[in-house]
């Protein structure tokens, strides 16, 4: 386990390996609909094309999806079944990760998920799915709580109780973290309360502060004398260039195809897998276009990244040139990555 843990840890420059030949991480969203209706997403808070935002994946596109992902040279690196919606609303959540594993197109699969619609014979299978990373978003430690700021009724009580049972049937198959959102954290003594409950029951424990992850959605409004969980600032990470059309994919439960889940206008969309392949769409003049720029600072042409505030890890700003260079040298009959159209 500890070194695979190194392998997952070691970054390789960017500039130094793209363009990709396969994308390190895709976004598969099993469902665009989610059952919470928190304050500070836009899910079910916004009714911008709702229809085709709570789109529940049909399992043959699934499949499909599954099937192009064999086309890449090598294997993807992770697999996130989550990108906007709750996974768990898609009945067919448990063949999907079946799927995934037995067909061998990624090294890691992982689902994030409110987990409030867990229980033992769901827990049971997802233990025994193949999935090997489960996050569990903790919005509140209360009942009361999680009305106020997810607008449900959630018996807390049997929430714990499911969780404390997920963790108990995934030992040795499965790891398992357990996420706080820190909206309704005010006292040491909640994050004390955090940590003796859900310590003992996961691999993994952390809190993340709420913050405005939605380009063009309504600015958060953080609760006064809330703690944080650090004091970086990640809206200055020290660089400026997002990467995530270089590294990453996200395919949304309509089939539509985006760098990054807080597309969740589809301000970005560059491909679509209901007509073409997963690797066509990597290997796209589309993509390619989206990609320079952002390299060269002309995200301004998709509105949605224009007002996005996110950072992501990677600082590819003292190498744009090189790669733009790169990019822009492939002969035109290839696309990144080395492959014919």
């Amino acid at each position: 386990m500890a070194e695979k843990q190194v392998i997952q840890h070691k970054r390789h420059p960017l500039e130094e390996v793209v363009p990709l030949e396969a994308p390190y991480i895709v976004y598969i969203d099993p469902c665009g609909a989610c059952n919470f209706k928190c304050n500070f997403c836009p899910c079910n808070t916004s009714d911008f094309m709702v229809k085709e935002r709570h789109k529940i994946m049909d399992l043959a596109l699934f499949h499909k999806i599954v099937d192009n992902l064999k086309e890449f040279p090598q294997k993807v690196r992770v697999v996130y079944l989550f990108a906007f919606g709750e996974p768990l609303l898609n009945k067919n959540i448990v063949e999907m990760i079946r799927c995934l594993r037995e067909s061998q197109v990624c090294d890691e699969i992982r689902m994030y998920t409110n987990g409030a619609l867990l229980n033992p014979e769901l827990n049971s299978a997802l233990a025994d799915s193949g999935i090997d990373l489960i996050r569990i978003s903790v919005n509140a430690l209360d009942g009361n709580a999680y009305k106020e700021l997810c607008g449900v009724t959630v018996d807390y009580s049997k929430f714990y109780q499911n969780l404390q049972d997920l963790y108990q049937k995934t030992r040795g198959k499965a790891k398992l973290a357990i996420k706080l959102v820190n909206a309704t954290i005010k006292e040491q003594s909640q994050l004390k309360q955090f940590h003796e409950m859900y310590a003992p029951i996961s691999d993994y424990i952390f809190m993340e502060d709420i913050f405005d992850g939605w380009p063009e959605f309504e600015d958060v409004v953080i609760p006064e004398g809330v703690l944080k969980s650090s004091n970086w600032d990640w809206r200055n990470a020290g660089h400026s260039i997002c990467t995530y059309s270089l590294t990453t994919m996200t395919i949304h439960s309509n089939g539509w195809v985006s760098p990054c889940c807080a597309d969740w206008k589809f301000g970005a969309v560059y491909g679509d897998v209901n007509h073409s392949t997963v690797k066509e769409i990597w290997n796209s003049k589309e993509l390619r276009q989206m990609q320079l720029a952002h390299l060269k600072k002309t995200k301004g042409i998709y509105p949605i990244c224009d007002t996005c505030t996110m950072r992501t890890v990677d600082s590819i700003d003292a190498a744009a040139d090189i790669v733009i260079k790169r990019l822009e040298s492939l002969d035109d009959r290839k696309q990144p990555g080395g492959s014919e159209q």
